[in-house]
């Protein structure tokens, strides 16, 4: 009888669930004497050719192919699955506790990223003096630098290693960039533009990230009146105007308008010349390649902090308090008196939100598993 055929009759069949990239699942499950590996593309990136190389492998083995598929998928990409399941299908009973895997009668999958985040957050527990890694991603503009200050002040007792985001066209590719540098597993922290790729990341890599922190950010998609000013300053910088455009950015990203404090202003712009008028172009470019990250952000299900400054005109509060209300369990701080560049602006309270958040003794909120929509 085919896996689809005892699929149909209702067998009491076993297997685990996994997102992509998931190399390594069908020799775990041909090991634990398992039936299936289900592949969720609703809750995880949809690669078709790392969704192919998986199901060659299950079904050499003789392992059935299961694939939670979002609504909308192309067909094609389910042409490997022995069967297909929308994301709400109740035909499948996905479980996180590998005891709860023997206590149905109906097709049951053990999902393999909830089991390995928690053992990593018990692992953490047991070694507070050593959290994992913080990669820091700066915003528009933004060098490295930018998080100089909240290095200082987090202390040797954390890693941090921060990332540029100038060196690519879109976030996708960005993203793609920080998974490449970034450690196996870490904390991710990105402001403003840097948050918009974090997000990429964490949907692209969720078992990679360990926390999220989203800073002065957005899960929105661009507007007809940001992608118009974005064509502007791009118009702008290829014709010489670079340095124009890094002055007026400054007033605007510094501070309280009308109130900004030249040391800061000097330090902003140091970091912008750093990103130089071929990485800006790239990063406007990266703007106007954004998605709609409201759609899937309350698939989040690490411990997530979302910081917004009092003053912040470019990212104003309620934008943060978005955030922080789709993703479960999110903890929004708002830094009083500090504009869009918290980080320059209030390096120790940003440091402090960041290091509650990064503490792994700190007792991580249960909440219910939010299946694919």
């Amino acid at each position: 009888m085919t896996f689809a055929a005892r699929w149909s009759a209702n067998e009491r069949l076993r297997g685990l669930l996994v997102r992509l990239p998931a190399d390594d699942v069908v020799a775990v499950a041909v090991a634990a004497g398992l039936d299936f590996v289900a592949v969720d593309l609703a809750g995880g990136p949809a690669d078709e050719l790392a969704l192919a190389r998986v199901a060659t492998v299950a079904h050499l083995a003789g392992l059935g192919v299961v694939v939670i598929a979002p609504p909308g998928t192309d067909r094609r990409s389910t042409l490997a699955a022995d069967v297909v399941l929308s994301g709400d299908d109740s035909a499948l009973r996905v479980v996180e506790d590998p005891e709860a895997v023997a206590d149905d009668e109906v097709p049951t999958a053990l999902d393999v990223r909830a089991v390995v985040a928690e053992a990593s957050e018990t692992f953490a527990c047991g070694a507070a003096s050593t959290p994992v890694p913080l990669v820091l991603l700066p915003g528009m503009l933004g060098s490295p630098a930018v998080f100089a200050d909240v290095v200082s002040e987090l202390g040797d007792t954390i890693s941090c290693r921060p990332l540029r985001i100038d060196l690519d066209d879109t976030v996708a590719d960005a993203a793609d960039s920080v998974l490449a540098a970034a450690p196996p597993r870490f904390a991710l922290a990105g402001h403003s533009l840097g948050g918009i790729v974090a997000l990429d990341v964490v949907r692209r890599a969720p078992h990679r990230v360990a926390r999220l922190a989203l800073m002065h950010s957005s899960a929105r998609p661009p507007t007809d009146a940001q992608l118009a000013a974005w064509a502007e300053l791009r118009q702008r910088t290829e014709t010489g105007g670079f340095a124009d455009v890094v002055a007026e950015q400054a007033t605007i990203n510094v501070g309280e308008p009308g109130k900004h404090r030249p040391e800061l202003v000097t330090r902003w712009v140091a970091a912008a010349r750093h990103v130089g008028p071929q990485g800006f172009v790239r990063q406007l470019a990266m703007q106007a390649s954004r998605q709609d990250n409201r759609t899937w952000i309350a698939r989040i299900d690490v411990p997530t902090l979302v910081v917004s400054g009092s003053l912040d005109a470019v990212c104003p509060s309620e934008i943060q308090e978005e955030l922080a209300t789709a993703i479960p369990g999110a903890q929004h701080v708002t830094i009083a008196d500090a504009g869009h560049m918290s980080v320059l602006e209030s390096p120790g309270a940003v440091a402090s939100a960041l290091g509650t958040w990064l503490d792994p003794t700190s007792v991580r909120r249960m909440r219910e598993p939010v299946r694919p929509a």
